[in-house]
């Protein structure tokens, strides 16, 4: 049995919190990186792109809240075991 067997989630359940979390992980970095934009064009005296803003005002947040029902999943899901 290979490591790439053993990675791969087999029930379909799975997969789709798989997919959640990796969504969430992807919305904390454009928020993240969003925001660094921000800040450096604010700092160079520049005016960023609204979005920008908007990108991590409500994706940093929704990232955190997504993430923290992924671990309490994964906390539910442990103590059944």
């Amino acid at each position: 049995m290979g490591m790439s067997e053993l990675s791969q989630p087999t029930d379909p359940a799975e997969r789709r919190w798989l997919v959640f979390n990796a969504a969430a992980a992807v919305l904390a970095v454009a928020g993240v990186v969003s925001l660094a934009l921000v800040l450096l064009q604010k700092w160079g005296g520049g005016h960023p792109w609204v979005g920008f803003d908007w990108i991590a005002m409500i994706g940093l947040p929704v990232a955190f809240v997504m993430m923290g029902a992924g671990l309490v999943r994964a906390v539910r899901r442990r103590r059944r075991l």
